[in-house]
């Protein structure tokens, strides 16, 4: 694989085969890591099994390999809100507070 040196960051060059184009050459910017591991976006995204982007923003926040290949958050759902407690909103004249505030 060729490498080069375009103003301090190192690419590799990938050859791809596309539905379009055969062996299509492509240019990727490679990380070097604080262990001397190189890596790649695409790469580092199959490995966490994440997405692209989120691959490319752990790459460029910081390139120390316990942050980057730290295990993903993954977030989970909010509980509902419990309609009940919510003012009711054919009542609301009713209530001694509202009355306070329209006199």
């Amino acid at each position: 694989m060729k490498t080069k040196i375009e103003n301090g960051r190192e690419y590799i060059c990938l050859t791809k085969n596309t539905k379009y184009w055969k062996n299509r050459k492509q240019w990727v910017l490679l990380y070097t890591l604080s262990d001397g591991q190189k890596i790649t976006v695409e790469e580092l995204s199959k490995v966490l099994g994440c997405g692209y982007q989120c691959a490319c923003s752990r790459l460029r926040r910081s390139l120390n390999v316990k942050t980057v290949f730290a295990p993903l958050y993954k977030r989970t759902k909010q509980p509902k809100i419990i309609r009940e407690h919510l003012f009711n909103p054919n009542a609301w004249y009713k209530d001694p507070l509202v009355k306070l505030m329209l006199k």
